[in-house]
């Protein structure tokens, strides 16, 4: 189950915040000590997106539900203070940008990237990505329907499924040890302009049997890993 929000409908829609946090996470908002407001919003709406997917999934009041961070600083689910292991959660953030995902019985990590503003060759360059970033196969299909993605969105999608891929394993491999064999479209739908992909990790990467999923819209990059 995933969602996606821009912080300022979420702005429209919610005043007053106070009734969606308990206090943990309202303590751990204060420790975090964030020095911009939309920091503060990122945390917040993120917590309240998942807790509306949530609420909604489970059938219980959404103020019954409380996002609190482990102590590898990933997000856990804890339902009237009782922790709840078999129900992942995740969230991402970039800018305005809101991308939160609920995994029921497996580990679920999300990740949400912008494109503008940043050199992408020379992330690739530095990440060591740069020989292997053509390993891409398209489907069997007539190209005309399939327009190629430039490079930046190649790059950017990319880092997302990397960035998924690190929380899923909660940081414990070092970077250099994520690999690819490819990177293929499974599904492109006209009307939105979304190019759906999947990543599939080379044997030697830890969590090779991981299911990372990435899509492309509108110069934002999404995914969604799970195992």
């Amino acid at each position: 189950m995933i969602r996606h929000a821009l912080i300022d409908n979420l702005r429209l829609q919610v005043l007053n915040h106070e009734p969606y946090l308990d206090d943990s996470e309202r303590k751990i908002l204060a420790a975090r000590e964030y020095r911009s407001q939309l920091r503060s919003e990122q945390y917040i709406y993120g917590r309240l997106l998942l807790k509306l997917l949530l609420s909604d999934y489970l059938g219980v009041d959404v103020r019954s539900l409380s996002i609190r961070s482990a102590s590898s600083g990933l997000p856990e689910l804890y339902i009237r203070d009782a922790h709840v292991s078999y129900i992942s959660v995740s969230l991402s953030h970039d800018r305005d940008q809101l991308f939160v995902a609920v995994g029921v019985r497996c580990g679920c990590a999300v990740d949400i990237q912008l494109l503008h503003g940043i050199h992408w060759p020379s992330v690739i360059r530095a990440m060591g990505w740069s020989h292997h970033l053509n390993t891409w196969t398209s489907m069997d299909r007539d190209p005309a329907f399939y327009p190629a993605l430039s490079l930046s969105a190649r790059c950017g999608l990319l880092w997302t499924g990397f960035e998924a891929w690190m929380k899923l394993t909660e940081c414990r491999f070092s970077p250099s040890t994520f690999a690819w064999t490819h990177i293929k479209l499974v599904s492109y739908e006209p009307a939105s302009s979304s190019f759906i992909y999947k990543l599939n990790l080379a044997p030697r990467c830890p969590y090779y049997d991981a299911h990372i999923l990435l899509m492309f819209r509108h110069n934002v990059c999404y995914a969604v890993s799970t195992i």
